[in-house]
């Protein structure tokens, strides 16, 4: 929860001077919830409680970790795939085994930003979408020619 409260002028070009009109106050709230379901209704009976302004809607995954884990897997799966892809074609023994792993730099999972749209009878509805996890792996893999290492 936060308040913030923002002066409201008027500025006077021709003798440069600000006059005060008044006062504008934020008071912002912030909910944390873990059924997507419910997203819709606890917007409208925000706004049913007074709110004017829904912005900011984010979406995120709990246990970050644990799935950029997954994708760092995937990554160093699918390039060992390739080294052998790439060493098959061109008639070479590649080492399954990298010869050097380096973890790229990766901005790791976005929180979703949802859109709403136009409200209904219902609740209040929101656009689909999902969460991406990204992991870079730069693997080196030794490729020998007629098999022999």
């Amino acid at each position: 929860m936060q308040y913030s409260s923002f002066l409201t002028c008027n500025f006077l070009q021709k003798v440069l001077e600000k006059n005060i009109i008044g006062y504008r106050v934020v008071h912002e709230v912030g909910a944390e919830i873990s059924d997507i379901y419910m997203v819709g209704s606890i917007i409208d009976d925000a706004v049913k409680a007074g709110a004017n302004t829904v912005s900011d809607i984010k979406f995120s995954i709990s246990e970050p970790q644990k799935y950029y884990k997954i994708a760092l897997n995937d990554a160093l799966m699918d390039a060992s795939a390739k080294a052998l892809s790439i060493g098959c074609s061109m008639g070479l023994y590649v080492n399954s085994i990298p010869t050097s792993i380096v973890e790229q730099t990766s901005p790791g999972i976005a929180p979703l930003q949802y859109m709403l749209i136009q409200p209904t009878t219902t609740t209040t509805p929101l656009q689909p979408g999902g969460l991406e996890m990204t992991a870079i792996v730069e693997a080196e893999f030794t490729y020998v020619c007629n098999g022999r290492h």
